[in-house]
């Protein structure tokens, strides 16, 4: 072998080796490219997947926030809130026809019964209210024929007193024969004057179909019922544990 040649196989030698070395070089760095645009990728879809979950966490937050019930008493407002937040979760709503209230009456003196009376109201103690009013008032002459009977009556003095110490009134001056008051879930009806049951109507009874008359219209409240010095309606025993 010639130097010529010996000179030719050492360049050919030498730039297979380079070759080689630069294509590796090449490899390397494509490989490490793709592994960065992966990486940025996933980083890219935990950050979205973060945002997304901070964004349900936020809502959830807010939407608690919202139904927070405080200890004084709630106000019309509040208590649509409320209501909505607790019925949701843990109420069955009846279903009555849209600008109806259900009004329950003793009915042939040892059961009771509802009828339909109308209401515009949309709030759920404003029809509370109408419903109560209803049951008051009595049935009407069809309901009578039906068996429907008047089972609550009120007598004396009106001994319902606002804030002040005044006699509440209506318009005309009559004192209020009973009133309406809630105070977080528990709506408490107060008789204020002295209450007369009709016919055979039994304590019990008429009780239980005032209850019937506030929760019906209104899910998911304790309903407390209290005589006009604000003690328990018909507790024989004194001990005044209705509103517990």
């Amino acid at each position: 072998m010639n130097k010529k040649t010996a000179l030719l196989i050492v360049f050919l030698i030498v730039a297979i080796s380079l070759s080689t070395f630069f294509a590796w070089q090449i490899f390397q760095k494509s490989k490490t490219d793709t592994n960065e645009r992966n990486t940025s990728t996933n980083s890219s879809a935990s950050s979205s997947m973060l945002t997304k979950s901070q964004s349900s966490y936020t809502s959830s937050a807010n939407s608690l926030s919202g139904s927070t019930m405080s200890n004084s008493t709630i106000s019309l407002s509040q208590t649509s809130s409320l209501h909505s937040s607790k019925s949701s979760s843990s109420e069955t709503s009846i279903n009555i026809p849209e600008g109806k209230v259900r009004v329950y009456f003793t009915k042939n003196g040892s059961i009771f019964d509802y009828v339909l009376r109308d209401s515009s109201s949309t709030d759920p103690l404003d029809k509370v209210v109408d419903a109560m009013s209803a049951k008051f008032r009595g049935p009407t002459t069809e309901e009578k024929s039906m068996g429907f009977q008047k089972d609550i009556t009120m007598n004396g003095e009106g001994k319902c007193y606002d804030t002040a110490g005044n006699l509440l009134q209506d318009l005309n001056g009559n004192p209020y024969i009973w009133t309406l008051s809630q105070k977080d879930w528990k709506v408490y009806v107060k008789m204020c004057k002295d209450v007369v049951l009709g016919g055979s109507v039994s304590d019990s009874v008429l009780q239980e179909s005032i209850k019937k008359t506030v929760t019906d219209n209104y899910s998911g409240v304790t309903v407390v019922i209290l005589n006009k010095d604000g003690n328990c309606l018909f507790d024989a025993s004194g001990l005044n544990q209705c509103g517990q």
